[in-house]
């Protein structure tokens, strides 16, 4: 075992101290004896003061790198084995300044107690940031949102405008005046006497001629009894519609003409006075007619909705009697052909 100081070159204040064992002397190159040995660091200079150790050139005094380099590189390269200066230069190694101080072999001495630890180096330079990680999943939907309020309602559409009254009907020719019935002569008056008894009464001609004149009136005649031998003739009165509505005022007549068109509607104008009256309605079909059904106090039997015949041309009527203003019995016969 031997102990050897490896200094800095110019420097012997920096070194470390190795220990030796297992030395041994091999052939070297040039005929020269090479030492080995097995190295172990037990002291010496520590790491900041003199960093150096066996890996480093420090410790040399001849480099063969340098001195190949001073001789003008020859061969172009170090490493090349054809260029007899390049290998002279590569095998000259290098020199170590080494001072070995022998120890009579005998048992190591104890270790001495380690010294303090040297402060901390500088900190490293970071290293270069890591690829990114993948994406992750995407996450599940959210629930959906509450549903907005209903929007304001629009505004009303302005009304269209009427239709135009249809022209009214001609009004028909007045019938001829019937000619006075000439007068009876006056029976003769009977003798008075004392509570005698009446004469006989002369005889009348016939009166009811003079009832054969037409009377053209709105006054209303009253009779309890009323006997015809002759024929009793109605004024047809024609309704004219406003809007498709055709409505029968029985206050001036009853008997009553309707000339039906799209969508007509059918009523009466009634009164209490109007109760026990009975009569007509015509209705003659015009292209497109159509019919609503009859308002309720226009009744009919079993309370039956009217099938209309509305063909054009087609011919049907309304019979009716007024009950009261609240019932009118009604009865629908149509298409009369």
């Amino acid at each position: 075992m031997s102990f050897m100081s490896m200094a800095q070159r110019g420097d012997s204040t920096k070194y470390h101290l190795y220990k030796g064992t297992g030395q041994s002397i091999v052939n070297g190159s040039g005929g020269r004896g090479d030492l080995r040995l097995t190295l172990e660091r037990v002291g010496g200079s520590d790491s900041n003061h003199f960093p150096g150790g066996t890996s480093t050139d420090m410790h040399m005094t001849t480099d063969n790198y340098r001195a190949w380099v001073a001789a003008g590189s020859p061969g172009g390269s170090i490493h090349n084995i054809e260029n007899a200066d390049a290998a002279y230069y590569k095998s000259l190694g290098g020199q170590l300044v080494v001072t070995f101080t022998p120890m009579k072999v005998g048992a190591d001495g104890t270790s001495g107690t380690d010294g303090s630890s040297g402060s901390s180096g500088t900190n490293g330079t970071n290293g270069s940031s890591g690829s990114s990680g993948t994406n992750g999943t995407n996450g599940s939907s959210g629930t959906s949102g509450s549903s907005g309020t209903n929007g304001t309602n629009g505004t009303s559409g302005t009304n269209g405008t009427s239709g135009t009254n249809g022209t009214s009907g001609t009004n028909g020719t007045s019938g001829t005046n019937g000619t006075n019935g000439s007068s009876g002569s006056s029976g003769t008056s009977g003798s008075s006497g004392s509570s005698g008894i009446k004469g006989a009464t002369g005889t009348s001609n016939t009166y009811a001629t003079a009832m054969n004149q037409y009377t053209n009136t709105n006054s209303d005649v009253q009779f309890d009894d009323l006997y015809l031998t002759g024929r009793l003739q109605r004024e047809l009165i024609t309704i004219n519609g406003s809007g498709g509505v055709f409505a029968a005022d029985l206050n001036v007549g009853d008997a009553f003409v309707i000339n039906a068109v799209s969508d007509t509607e059918i009523t009466m104008l009634v009164n209490a006075s109007n109760a026990g009256q009975s009569g007509t309605i015509l209705i003659i079909n015009g292209a497109g007619a159509s019919f609503r059904e009859l308002p309720p106090f226009m009744k009919t039997p079993s309370g039956a909705a009217i099938e209309w015949y509305d063909a054009p041309g087609g011919v049907s009527i309304i019979s009716y009697f007024v009950v009261d203003e609240n019932n009118v019995l009604c009865n629908y016969i149509g298409n009369f052909a």
